[in-house]
């Protein structure tokens, strides 16, 4: 039981802390993206592994988190992998979605593959080493 709210407690300054910075952005806010590189340049940077994790307690005080992962391949292609676990409950959910992805300007242009089809703009730029995605910060991981 003491070991259970310690976790909790851990999890929430953990939560609290990740939801402070510039990585949040409110409904409408507009993020500055300046690149100075031309797409070739920027797609070698961005090609490789990137991910990012949130962790947070839910309505019913269960710890939870989840980690987005997004793929860039250098051919083209690109995955994006949402794991979506409740770490009270030990229970987990993964999500794959494929597609093809180019960069125009400061935008990264994903299109999906069925059955998940749809249509991705999101600005993009990069801050200490870090991938800023559609205004949230990503991490290099391969």
């Amino acid at each position: 039981m003491k070991t259970n709210l310690v976790l909790l407690g851990l999890a929430c300054v953990i939560f609290a802390v990740g939801c402070d910075g510039p990585g949040v952005v409110g409904p409408g806010s507009r993020i500055p993206v300046v690149i100075g590189r031309d797409s070739t340049a920027s797609t070698s940077v961005v090609t490789g592994t990137w991910s990012r994790t949130l962790l947070f307690v839910d309505e019913f005080g269960f710890s939870n988190s989840t980690e987005t992962t997004w793929q860039f391949g250098a051919d083209g292609t690109v995955s994006r992998t949402i794991l979506t676990q409740n770490l009270s409950l030990a229970r987990s959910d993964t999500v794959v979605t494929t597609g093809r992805w180019q960069i125009q300007g400061t935008r990264i242009i994903i299109d999906f593959d069925p059955p998940a089809s749809g249509h991705l703009e999101l600005e993009f730029r990069f801050d200490a080493g870090q991938l800023i995605l559609a205004g949230q910060s990503f991490t290099r991981v391969g």
